[in-house]
């Protein structure tokens, strides 16, 4: 006979999981759902979340015009809604709100500039030849998040989006696997850094190549506290996030073609750097700007700054040839600093480095046994760095007049 489990109470316990109002408006859940967020995911991913389901709640209306409470949506209304996004919205209509009514524009360029978004729909969109669906996966994660969500509170009792996201997965596989982003070759990368004279970007665009790090994991790094004594090991802060995706190893190697290049940024930062009264830096973030404050975006620091890529990459390829008129909106021509990231893989996988080395390198997860049984110190994925990344060509002084 098998024994009572409640014979092994110990001491009472009361359930004590968050509830909400069943009777609570779509608003008010929403509100909800993105105070919650808040810390576990990154402000630009709940911004577009908050979007996609501001527009579901809009498209949920009875005949009167009132709203459907998120509670009485059934698996058939939001594979309707599915439906109806797949057929309707193009991926080339981008809206905007600035004041009043919405206004929108086509990244196709059927009309140029701001329309009315009523009238654009009408006019212009209607009948189309250029029309290609809009992507769904977005949508579709922010509404298995806000199903999830209204789970946990009580609301509802089960979350049947998450079979809505399996069964079109099912249905619309994804086609064959292909670059998103420009990945330079190894020349575009040497004709980059060595035809650019600034000391910062010269040392940003060599030192992305050569670490692989992520954008907001770049503009985290410190200029005294990154770094080694020797400059010769450079790690990324430990600040952990709901925009850190890094899982593995932190550190990266400043190699002999990239020590020069670092070396002369330096000379510049200690003459650039903001500083007080006293002569202090007010900062010691790694990059600053012109005026010595760091790159930084002030309202968000999940997203780069607006002005960011007219600072980096995109004037000094041009005026390299390395980008021409229109590559900035194509998202296969333009060179942006994930495209680093993208590089360093193609780099590591022609020169033949070992799979686990290449992922300690990038900083991902190595997704077997082996992290428990050995992780490798800064100063071995230095000894290994060096022994299996190779030189890129970079010179220690730039090749190109010094105003360049």
């Amino acid at each position: 006979m098998s024994l009572d489990p409640r014979a092994r109470q110990r001491v009472q316990t009361v359930a004590v999981r968050a509830t909400f109002s069943k009777d609570a408006t779509n608003a008010d859940l929403l509100a909800q759902f993105e105070r919650s967020s808040v810390g576990k995911i990154a402000a630009t991913t709940i911004q577009h979340y908050s979007a996609s389901l501001k527009n579901a709640i809009l498209y949920f209306r009875n005949v009167d015009g009132t709203e459907v409470p998120a509670r009485r949506w059934t698996k058939e209304m939001v594979w309707d809604y599915i439906h109806f996004i797949e057929s309707n919205y193009c991926r080339f209509f981008q809206t905007a709100n600035f004041f009043g009514d919405p206004t929108a524009k086509c990244k196709q360029k059927v009309w140029i500039g701001l329309k009315p978004a009523a009238l654009a729909t009408q006019s212009d969109c209607s009948g189309c030849t250029l029309f290609e669906p809009s992507f769904l996966d977005h949508r579709l994660n922010a509404l298995n998040r806000f199903f999830k969500f209204l789970t946990r509170l009580g609301v509802i009792e089960s979350n049947f989006v998450r079979d809505i996201v399996s069964e079109h997965r099912e249905d619309q596989p994804e086609p064959g696997h292909h670059e998103k982003r420009r990945n330079p070759s190894v020349e575009e990368m040497r004709l980059l850094v060595n035809g650019t004279a600034h000391p910062r970007n010269r040392a940003f665009y060599a030192c992305s190549a050569k670490w692989w790090f992520r954008p907001n994991e770049m503009l985290l790094l410190d200029r005294y506290t990154s770094f080694t004594e020797d400059t010769s090991l450079v790690t990324i802060p430990d600040v952990k996030g709901p925009t850190d995706k890094r899982k593995g190893n932190r550190t990266s190697v400043v190699d002999a073609e990239l020590k020069p290049i670092l070396t002369a940024y330096f000379i510049w930062w200690e003459a650039t750097v903001k500083r007080d009264a006293e002569g202090k830096p007010t900062t010691s973030a790694l990059w600053l700007t012109e005026y010595g404050n760091p790159i930084l975006n002030r309202n968000d620091a999940c997203k780069l700054r607006a002005d960011f890529y007219e600072t980096f990459f995109y004037k000094d390829c041009e005026r390299l040839g390395l980008m021409r008129p229109g590559d900035r909106e194509d998202s296969l021509k333009r060179w942006t600093a994930h495209c680093q990231r993208h590089f360093g893989e193609k780099l590591l996988m022609m020169h033949n480095v070992p799979d686990t080395w290449a992922k300690h390198f990038r900083g991902d997860a190595v997704q077997d046994a082996r992290k428990h049984y050995f992780v490798p110190t800064p100063q071995q994925v230095r000894e290994k760095y060096l022994e299996l990344v190779p030189m890129i060509g970079f010179k220690p002084v730039p090749e190109v007049p010094r105003l360049a």
